[in-house]
């Protein structure tokens, strides 16, 4: 069982031309049960079979869960060892959108020429949890204005920690 949640939010600037728009989808584990259809099943996005056009390594850094509670969440899972145990986790966990701004910069940086008016948009799944000191492995495959992407961690290398992803970008 499993319940979720997908949030929209627009960001407009002082004369309220639209600036961002961010959808993210919640999903509470081990919770449900509230009726209506089950959430549609997304495509699958496959990373064509050839080698990567870019691979970049970055390390978290030990607090950066505690950093990343700057960002407003103060979720005790990414700060309290106790928490991250009693959630399965061993400790506590790297927050997703650190995670996510690391595959973001790597795009950025590896095909825009860190340019941010090239980058459009950037959508995955969150497919394991990353601890605060891994290092992230973030491969990308280039097709036009699309880009595949895949992250894993040095210390675990065949378990992909964020997948089913693909940037847009402009050429």
């Amino acid at each position: 069982r499993m319940a979720s949640s997908v949030i929209t939010t627009e960001t407009k600037n002082s004369r309220g031309e639209l600036v961002a728009e961010t959808e993210w989808q919640i999903l509470y584990r081990f919770d449900g049960g509230f009726g209506g259809p089950p959430p549609p099943r997304t495509a699958r996005i496959r990373v064509p079979e050839r080698d990567a056009d870019f691979r970049i390594e970055e390390t978290t850094s030990p607090e950066q869960a505690l950093l990343y509670r700057l960002s407003g969440d103060w979720n005790p899972l990414h700060a309290d060892p106790a928490i991250g145990e009693a959630a399965g986790f061993g400790g506590p966990i790297l927050h997703g959108l650190c995670t996510y701004g690391y595959v973001g910069r790597a795009v950025l940086g590896a095909v825009c020429g860190g340019d941010i008016s090239r980058f459009r948009s950037l959508s995955g799944q969150f497919r394991k949890p990353v601890w605060p000191g891994e290092t992230l492995i973030t491969e990308g495959w280039v097709d036009g204005s699309q880009v595949f992407l895949r992250v894993a961690t040095r210390e675990r290398p065949t378990e992909y920690v964020f997948s089913n992803a693909v940037a847009e970008v402009s050429e």
